[in-house]
């Protein structure tokens, strides 16, 4: 799922919903350029969600310089 939405001028959100989808790792490296933030979100009954987030927190990290 991909929403944009304009919230002052000159300023956007893009949101692009994954699920956390292995599939999407390798095109989601290239949304990582020119980032100014990312959310990140998890399940709070899985505990397979958080160790998922962790390993997507990490991914951010080293991609988004």
């Amino acid at each position: 799922v991909n929403f944009s939405m304009q919230v002052l001028p000159g300023v956007y959100f893009d949101f692009y919903f994954l699920g956390g989808q292995e599939a999407f790792r390798a095109i989601v490296r290239s949304f990582y350029k020119g980032i100014s933030g990312v959310f990140l979100a998890f399940a709070l009954d899985s505990e397979e969600s958080l160790e998922a987030l962790k390993v997507w927190h990490k991914e951010v990290k080293e991609n988004s310089h």
